[in-house]
């Protein structure tokens, strides 16, 4: 056993840890004989990999570092407020002030219809109609 194996097995504490450690060293030893480089250096790397370790901090809306106990009260009030606040955002939504008259607008010509068509892109989804930009580009280009 080389020094960093020996290191490794003073840091676990329990039975049960040391029985797994030794037997992925001996999975590793014999992926290593077996010249199987690859999985040797993946197990080697899963192995001495840091576990991902996240500390949850949560915020009061002073901006101060809440307690254990009161994030969950703070998560409740928040999404309290956001699910209240919904319909004064929808009541204070501006509606558009004039609608627009069709008899205003003009219609497209087929030169406009056609260029149109002309730059669609390929490999797009269909529309509402279930027909691809590319068989309209083949229809108007026939």
């Amino acid at each position: 056993m080389d020094i960093y194996q020996q290191k490794r097995i003073k840091l676990i504490e329990s039975a049960g840890e040391k029985e797994w450690v030794e037997r992925k060293i001996k999975e590793l030893n014999e992926t290593n004989r077996k010249r199987d480089t690859r999985k040797f250096y993946k197990d080697v790397r899963n192995l001495t990999k840091l576990p991902n370790v996240t500390t949850l901090v949560c915020k009061d809306k002073d901006g101060n570092i809440l307690s254990k106990k009161n994030i969950l009260e703070r998560w409740q009030k928040y999404f309290k407020e956001l699910l209240n606040s919904e319909t004064e955002r929808i009541n204070s939504i501006k509606t558009h002030e004039g609608s627009i008259n069709n008899s205003e607008l003009e219609e497209p010509t087929c030169e406009e219809i056609n260029e149109i068509i002309k730059n669609l892109k390929p490999n797009k989804a269909a529309g509402p109609d279930e027909i691809l930009p590319e068989f309209i580009k083949m229809e108007v280009s026939n």
